[in-house]
Formats: C-alpha cells, sequence, structure tokens
C-alpha cells in the first residue's frame, strides 16, 4: 500500500477454475499474487486495497457458503473464518463485488463496506482525473483471449472515468521475495528434504544400474 500511494486502489482476483473433458475440475490452483497476500486457496475470492481511506483500507470478497456446492467442491470459509486466516476485518460476500466496484468508481461509496467519508480521498483523486485502478495484468498478445482481469479492467473502462489503469506485476513479485523467519525456515527444510531424496537415489546407483 505504501507503493501504491492514497490515490490508487488494488484489485486482485483468484485464478479461475479449470476443467478437461468437459466436467472434471482440474486440482484447484490459486493465482500467486492473491495467495501471498491473502493465504486463501479459494475460488470466487477478490482482495481490495484502498490505502487512501480513513478506515477500512482492506476488504476481503470470498463466495457465499452453499451446502451443496460444498458437498462437491469442499467446504468454504465463511466470513469469519476468513477473518481469522487473513487478519482482514471487512469481509464481503463475493456477490457484492461487482457493484462495490461500481459504487466506489461513482463516487457514492457502499454502506457496511466503504461510505463516501471513509473513500473521501479516492473519491477526490476520482474527480480530478488522478486516480489510479492498481490490477495484476497478464500479458496474452494482441490475439489472446483477455483474461478474467483484463476483461474486469475493459468493462470499468467502457463505463467509468477519472482513473488509470496501472499494472503492478512489476511489485508484487518483488515484495514475495522478502522471506519472513517462518517462511525461511520452511525453504530450509524443503531443501533437506531434495537433498535427502538425492542421496537416498544415489546410494543404491551403481555402474550398469538402470536409474
Amino acid at each position: 500500500m505504501e507503493r501504491l500511494g492514497p490515490d490508487a486502489m488494488l484489485v486482485v482476483l483468484s485464478a479461475p477454475t479449470r476443467t478437461y473433458s468437459l466436467d472434471v475440475d482440474y486440482e484447484y490452483r490459486q493465482d500467486s499474487n492473491l495467495y501471498y497476500l491473502t493465504g486463501l486457496t479459494q475460488d470466487d475470492t477478490a482482495l481490495v486495497l484502498m490505502p487512501g481511506n480513513a478506515t477500512r483500507r482492506e476488504l476481503l470478497f470470498v463466495k457465499d457458503r452453499n451446502a451443496s456446492d460444498e458437498h462437491w467442491s469442499g467446504r468454504s470459509l465463511s466470513h469469519a473464518e476468513a477473518t481469522a486466516r487473513t487478519g482482514i476485518h471487512t469481509v464481503l460476500s463475493y456477490a457484492r463485488f461487482e457493484s462495490f466496484l461500481g459504487a466506489i468508481l461513482s463516487r457514492v461509496g457502499l454502506e457496511h463496506s466503504v461510505d463516501a467519508a471513509d473513500a473521501a480521498h479516492f473519491f477526490t483523486a476520482l474527480s480530478e482525473g488522478r486516480a489510479r485502478l492498481a490490477l495484476v495484468l497478464d500479458k496474452p498478445g494482441l490475439r489472446g483471449p483477455l483474461s478474467p482481469t483484463q476483461e474486469l479492467m475493459r468493462r470499468l473502462r467502457e463505463r467509468y472515468a477519472g482513473f488509470q489503469p496501472i499494472d503492478v506485476t512489476p511489485f508484487l513479485p518483488a515484495l514475495r521475495l522478502v522471506k519472513t523467519p517462518l517462511e525461511q525456515k520452511s525453504l530450509v527444510r524443503a531443501t533437506d528434504i531434495s537433498c535427502e531424496a538425492q542421496m537416498a537415489g544415489m546410494r543404491p546407483a551403481r555402474p550398469g544400474a538402470y536409474e
């Protein structure tokens, strides 16, 4: 948020689900940037950071729990569990995500999330044409299909004004290079496991033996 500055709003989306053979789901893999920032591994998730807000600077959108869906896809986090996992106190339904963006970019705010007083700095930046909408933009080329984030950006630019889209792709990998002591310990342990496996494979090796 320090690098973004108070005139920016960052939006990070979860990775989409993928299927093969028409109706079989691949094992889900979360978007690396969203996972780094939240630790969440479920789809239909979005993170919004608004550094210039007075109070609610972090907002998390997660899908509503559905017993029928969870029978097939596994248990989803409740809002309270998402707060406990991430430390983000403002957790809203993912179904409200697009209406939230529309309200913010229309400079009206939403009750129970970010009101006009809380987002006053960003609203002023929008009215003066210096607001920035920060997104993690992929590079599919001119002929490739748009990613979900690029499709979102396209729709927002068609409907709202006062902001400049910026790509924060270079920011996040640089942040992810900084490791906490716990992450460093995990990396060392992973290296030890790899070394042990390599040595275990070398011990039975001998001339003429198949790998």
